[in-house]
């Protein structure tokens, strides 16, 4: 992502490793939200049909962060075994596609707001 490390932090409870793109409160309770990322189902001139959570995967400039981020996240309802939180480091794909769909996003957001603009909202 840009020249930098990143770090994201994934569960591999199921099948599939999802990464932490964040949380919600249901009950009282909070969730994490989980999304996966499937880089070879996104070619370079195509932005992805779930660029928006795409956008939201958390990414961590170093390990001891993500780390001290895992604790609060192991106790979320949908968390069963807090050995399935990893940490690892994004390959530059993977990097590309969630600054990409960042990118598409808020300019997404800018377009609305000029919307609002021209009709005076």
């Amino acid at each position: 992502m840009q020249g930098r490390v990143h770090y994201v932090i994934y569960c591999s409870e199921e099948e599939e490793e999802e990464y932490i793109s964040g949380t919600r409160f249901s009950e009282q309770l909070r969730y994490l939200l989980l999304t996966k990322l499937d880089i070879y189902s996104c070619p370079d001139d195509v932005i992805p049909f779930f660029a928006s959570q795409i956008a939201k995967i958390k990414t961590y400039t170093c390990k001891q962060l993500a780390r001290k981020t895992i604790a609060k996240y192991s106790l979320c309802a949908n968390i069963t075994d807090t050995e399935s939180l990893m940490i690892r480091k994004l390959n530059d794909r993977e990097g590309e596609v969630i600054i990409k769909c960042r990118n598409a996003v808020k300019e997404g957001e800018n377009l609305r707001r000029e919307y609002q603009k021209t009709k005076g909202r």
